[in-house]
């Protein structure tokens, strides 16, 4: 308990002396008063100098030189590689163009802006096909005046159709027979022989066109 009571009175003391000490403080600079105030530099309200902050002529020049410096020096040269060597694609080998087997072009049409064929086959019959559609696998790709061409649709390969040309066939005269003879007139029958023979050579020879079975073959065949 003394000890306590020890301690206390020494924590007084001290906070005492330190109040002592800090009212001296105070009485010292009520006395002392406060210190005479300092006057600025007479200067200090002066207008400044425009020449001490004006640009010079030697900063005028300098800023122009920069500003008209070029951006590149004058012996600068582009440098331009040379060209390496330029690979050329090699050709593709052109594909074989194929014939459609059994398959026959009967006729072409283009009205400027719808351009196709028509074909035929033998056991299905007709087709019309514009360019773009498609027929047992083949694509028509392209019309031309005579041919169409076809594209696979599974490999890509190219096949042709031609239009196929009228063949020709020449019948022979028919002979005059006996009766036709003996129903002509007696002038006819007393011409010389190589009259006859002369108008023979001169008559006409009998054409008749034929496409084959190409349109389905004669009428007598289709029925």
């Amino acid at each position: 308990m003394k000890q306590l009571l020890a301690e206390h009175r020494r924590v007084s003391l001290a906070l005492a002396g330190v109040l002592f000490v800090l009212l001296l403080v105070t009485i010292s600079n009520i006395v002392a008063g406060l210190p005479d105030p300092r006057q600025p530099a007479p200067d200090f309200f002066d207008n400044p100098d425009p020449t001490s902050w004006a640009l010079r002529d030697e900063s005028n020049e300098v800023l122009t030189a920069f500003a008209e410096r070029p951006l590149f020096s004058a012996t600068r040269r582009i440098k331009v590689r040379p060209p390496g060597p330029r690979a050329e694609p090699k050709p593709e080998p052109a594909a074989p163009v194929l014939t459609l087997d059994k398959w026959s072009l009967l006729g072409i049409f283009d009205s400027g802006e719808v351009e196709g064929a028509l074909i035929r086959h033998p056991n299905s019959g007709r087709h019309r096909l514009v360019v773009g559609e498609r027929v047992d696998g083949w694509e028509l790709t392209s019309v031309d005046p005579r041919s169409v061409r076809f594209k696979s649709v599974a490999g890509g390969s190219q096949a042709e159709l031609n239009m196929a040309l009228a063949t020709v066939k020449v019948l022979p005269v028919p002979s005059v027979k006996g009766g036709t003879a003996g129903a002509a007139t007696s002038n006819v029958e007393q011409r010389p022989k190589a009259a006859e023979a002369a108008e023979a050579a001169e008559a006409p020879e009998i054409i008749t066109p034929s496409f084959g079975d190409f349109y389905g073959g004669p009428a007598e065949k289709r029925d």
